[in-house]
């Protein structure tokens, strides 16, 4: 059974540290022998905050970290590769301010790092290659412990976009939009990149505020007042994707990645154990039908 920590409250903040300590066995003792802690928020649009990871999202996660001992002696780091600016998204979104409570923290623009390449399918369902920060590649940093720490958004390809998109795509570099290709495609490039690439080690995604409607930017803000976390984040995307409305085995990423109409059987839910009241139908995008068709 796969371990989701979910709370419903008023404060953003102490939503994502309440929900992390459901679980914190688990982060424990997936944290061991790891040095570095590398945080991937998502800064996609810098000038579209509803469509970014909030300071306060963060600032949790660290106070629960530090709370429980979690930081001693590893490296922080706060990674994001945005579509456009990131050094624009860490200054728009006051991430700065969290050097104030955390001096130690490093931030890192992954446009700017070293590279490898890997492959990801086409419109035709042919490999070709493409840019991926090499710094995400968990084959190259055993040490590293990835945090994926995400909104809740409805999408524009693949019907919502969680904690495995945002790690894949942010860690995509100067021609990231290629991945954007067929419904098939994309869903079967994210399902790739994750058994072969980049995936979270936690997840945690703030639905204090999500956005329905024409996500993953230009939607609009839909208060749920819940934040999950949880180290498997399959179960983790499968859950909230549930609660905004949306079937997980009909997004096409999860269903590769193994999410079938039994998943609630494979999950335990810690905290808000009568979840199923906060399930919401949002509005999804305007084109979420011919999304579907990525089968």
């Amino acid at each position: 059974m796969s371990k989701i920590g979910l709370v419903y409250g008023e404060d953003r903040k102490n939503n994502i540290k309440t929900s992390l300590s459901y679980i914190k066995d688990d982060i424990i003792t997936a944290l061991k022998g790891k040095d570095t802690i590398l945080i991937k928020p998502n800064l996609v649009v810098p000038s579209r905050p509803l469509a970014c990871t909030h300071k306060d999202a963060i600032l949790g996660l660290l106070e629960f970290l530090k709370e429980n001992n979690l930081i001693e002696n590893k490296k922080i780091i706060i990674a994001e590769g945005s579509a456009y600016n990131t050094e624009d998204g860490f200054k728009n979104m006051n991430y700065y301010d969290i050097l104030k409570i955390f001096p130690n923290i490093q931030f890192l623009d992954l446009n700017k790092t070293d590279y490898i390449k890997i492959k990801i399918y086409d419109r035709n369902l042919n490999l070709f290659e493409i840019k991926c920060a090499k710094i995400m590649e968990k084959k190259f940093n055993p040490n590293i412990f990835y945090i994926s720490i995400c909104p809740a958004k409805t999408h524009d390809t693949v019907l919502v976009t969680l904690s495995i998109k945002n790690i894949i795509v942010g860690s995509l570099l100067d021609d990231k939009p290629l991945i954007h290709q067929s419904y098939k495609a994309i869903n079967l490039t994210l399902a790739k990149i994750y058994k072969e690439h980049i995936s979270p080690d936690l997840s945690i995604i703030d639905a204090y505020e999500a956005m329905e409607g024409n996500g993953p930017v230009d939607g609009i803000p839909i208060k749920m007042n819940i934040s999950i976390s949880s180290i498997d984040p399959i179960y983790a995307d499968a859950l909230m994707s549930y609660l905004m409305g949306v079937e997980p085995f009909k997004v096409g990423y999860l269903y590769h990645l193994g999410i079938r109409e039994d998943f609630l059987n494979k999950i335990e839910v810690l905290g808000e154990v009568n979840f199923i009241k906060y399930k919401r139908n949002l509005k999804l995008h305007k084109d979420y039908l011919s999304q579907l068709n990525w089968s």
